[in-house]
């Protein structure tokens, strides 16, 4: 800027004003903004990003828009120390970590505050109530401070005192998503896949070890797996792939209130192929049960061929046995009661009615 003023007796002068314009001298929001991380959105629970233990490379964040935080997700054991590094913090970044349970709203500790801008931060736990998906929440000390100059670094460690760990994701083979409800063990340590939260995570003993994944519907995993000792967070993940076959249920099992010894009821019975793959004709079984004398079988249906989906119902005639004793039974139907169909899963043929019937 150039300014020219008149001084009473001394002539005219010139006066050239220079600015320069320096990050260091500007208020800290005033900066332009940057783009975001690679790991953005994670402002939330729900968004919270994965990161793995002992991983060899740090995430890279920063703080792209005012009241930015950055939400990070990792498995938690009892008993275990875990530590918290922000490093390589730009000029701009002055951070502050909070540590959560697993329902991302009860702070476990004090909030951890960085010294100044551009200044490592640090904070270490290990009193994790249960092995279970825990938060780390980072953000800034001055929610108006973002744009550029605001990145840094994140690890997360577990210092390992002998054995470690193996961690993963375990993937639907024909979808390629990530599965949840996946049991995932190694001896009798077990880790479950959650929805949002996908890896499981087992420490173990050093050594060669089998891993098995089990989920219904699914073909079960066994692999062998190798843990070294002070190696902390070995990633391997696993496909499963989901079992084509039937799978018959029992939709329905009730009758009437009241029946004599040798007279003819009513029995509604339904079987359905809750499966993926076509069941073959079957036959539904149809008893009487009581505690003192169990299971009597008094007759038997013909189901036919099922696709996925489908159901059988009908009210089957019954008579009712002349050698039955007189007093209160419940109906129950066992479906594929001859085990002619080979099915996903053999547990899950049976069903006791709620009502039952007083026989006299």
């Amino acid at each position: 800027m150039r300014a020219e003023s008149r001084c009473h007796g001394y002539g005219k002068w010139a006066i050239v004003l220079i600015c320069l314009l320096l990050p260091s001298i500007l208020p800290l929001s005033a900066l332009p903004q940057t783009a975001p991380d690679k790991y953005e959105p994670d402002d939330s629970v729900p968004q919270a990003r994965h990161i793995f233990l002992n991983a060899v490379n740090a995430q890279r964040h920063n703080f792209d828009k005012e009241a930015d935080e950055d939400w990070i997700k990792f498995h938690g054991l009892p008993g275990e120390s875990y530590e918290f590094w922000v490093k390589r913090c730009e000029s701009r970044c002055r951070t502050v970590l909070e540590l959560y349970d697993s329902d991302g709203v009860t702070l476990l500790t004090s909030p951890r505050v960085a010294g100044g801008y551009g200044q490592d931060n640090y904070l270490s736990w290990r009193f994790f109530p249960r092995e279970d998906v825990y938060f780390l929440r980072v953000r800034q000390v001055e929610p108006s401070v973002f744009g550029e100059y605001t990145g840094y670094s994140l690890r997360a460690l577990v210092p390992v005192q002998g054995g470690g760990s193996i961690t993963g994701y375990i993937w639907d083979a024909g979808t390629g998503y990530a599965l949840a409800g996946v049991t995932v063990q190694i001896g009798s340590r077990k880790s479950v896949t959650k929805k949002g939260y996908y890896d499981y995570f087992i420490r173990y003993p050093a050594g060669t070890w089998t891993l098995t994944a089990q989920k219904p519907g699914y073909w079960p995993v066994a692999e062998s797996v190798e843990i070294l000792n002070f190696q902390y967070g070995e990633r391997r993940d696993f496909y499963m792939y989901r079992i084509i076959a039937p799978d018959l249920v029992v939709t329905a099992a009730t009758g009437p209130a009241r029946g004599t010894v040798g007279s003819t009821i009513q029995v509604t019975n339904g079987v359905k192929n809750r499966g993926n793959g076509a069941a073959g004709a079957s036959e539904a079984g149809i008893y009487l049960y009581s505690q003192s004398i169990g299971y009597v079988q008094i007759a038997s249906r013909t189901v036919p061929d099922l696709a996925p989906g489908v159901e059988s119902r009908e009210a089957t005639s019954v008579t009712i046995p002349l050698n039955i004793a007189p007093g209160t039974y419940s109906f129950l139907i066992h479906a594929d009661g001859q085990s002619q169909v080979a099915e996903s899963n053999e547990n899950n043929n049976w069903k006791l009615s709620s009502r039952q019937i007083v026989i006299q």
